[in-house]
């Protein structure tokens, strides 16, 4: 960080006249195509980190940047209102796009049906707009805080009453960003709760030097199109690629934080993003590599699922329900490292898997 974070409050107060001049938040609608009318907040913390949360698709991620470069990946589709939301089959793509996408909250992975009652890919909590939404700043001590929270349901008569309490936290200076979810189930039946935080990376951060590494010890490919893969490394956008899938977790006790270390151009490593997640609740990770022309991307997902999704649940060693009044919390955090001594300081996790 530059030395004027570091500067008390009464410092900082004494140049400016307004703390939106070092670290800015703004609400925003968008008013093009099939983006019309969602709302959102742009949030500057006067670091080189800006990120975008749209309060009106669950207060998912858009974009980020950092010094004007895009970290993220976006698909054709853009920016997509909740209004255009396909529950059936593999709709759930057609809104797809942007740095985190929310996965569930009753579903994760392919679609399936149980009776009457449907499940598209991925669920559908992404696709609903949050009420609630509350936005914080102010000083702690000589720290700036800025936290945006919110609440998203996913409700129906003779269905679930689920809810997602999200809260954002970030500061004046930070190049990190914290995620703080709390899942309840506010209805008077257990229900099978599956949940994955669908990260997506794309160019120019992503590229072929990029390298992925990640503090699990145990990988399993989808299927055989991934088998002949290699899942820390990239190429070239490729015609004709095949997406490549791998499910990643912990042989043996998994330790009480996971981490994922995306390396832009692993012959400086000088420039990465690392997440990181618990993994009482989140204890496996999916990896989505795509470097198809005009798809090219890579999700880093840590989830509570295994492959299969909710068609599979009766499968698993370690069902995943959510009892009546029951709560579920999770915790991620995203951080830029943007010099050579940040990212060798966060490669010591990683040197057993190197």
């Amino acid at each position: 960080m530059n030395n004027h974070f570091a500067l008390s409050k009464e410092h900082l107060l004494k140049h400016v006249g307004s703390m939106d001049q070092l670290a800015s938040v703004q609400r925003i609608a968008f008013l093009d195509g099939r983006a019309k009318s969602v709302e959102a907040f742009q949030i500057d913390t006067g670091s080189g980190l800006g990120f975008t949360v749209l309060s009106d698709r669950a207060m998912d991620l858009a974009g980020v940047n950092y010094n004007g470069r895009s970290l993220c990946w976006r698909s054709p589709a853009g920016i997509v209102a909740p209004t255009y939301y396909e529950r059936q089959g593999n709709g759930w793509l057609r809104g797809f796009s942007g740095m985190l996408a929310t996965c569930g909250l009753r579903n994760v992975g392919p679609p399936s049906s149980e009776g009457l009652e449907t499940y598209g890919i991925h669920g559908e909590i992404s696709y609903a707009p949050a009420t609630d939404v509350s936005l914080v700043r102010g000083w702690e001590g000589d720290r700036y805080r800025i936290q945006l929270s919110g609440l998203v349901r996913e409700s129906y008569l003779f269905g679930p009453n689920l809810t997602l309490r999200r809260t954002w936290k970030t500061e004046f200076g930070a190049n990190w960003i914290e995620l703080e979810d709390r899942v309840t189930n506010e209805g008077f039946r257990p229900e099978i709760h599956l949940h994955l935080y669908h990260w997506n990376f794309g160019f120019p951060f992503l590229n072929e030097k990029s390298r992925l590494y990640l503090t699990t010890n145990q990988v399993e490919a989808r299927d055989e199109v991934a088998k002949t893969g290699a899942w820390r490394t990239f190429l070239p956008p490729t015609a004709g690629f095949k997406e490549e899938v791998f499910i990643h977790s912990y042989r043996g006790k998994a330790p009480e934080e996971g981490h994922a270390l995306v390396v832009s151009d692993d012959t400086e490593r000088s420039f990465a993003v690392e997440l990181s997640y618990t993994t009482r609740d989140l204890p496996y990770l999916w990896q989505w590599k795509m470097c198809g022309q005009g798809d090219y991307v890579l999700g880093v997902e840590p989830t509570n699922s295994l492959m299969g999704g909710r068609g599979r649940w009766q499968e698993w060693h370690q069902p995943s329900q959510l009892q009546p009044g029951e709560t579920r919390q999770f915790r991620l955090r995203f951080t830029v490292l943007s010099n050579s001594e940040a990212v060798s300081g966060a490669m010591l996790r990683y040197a057993k898997g190197a």
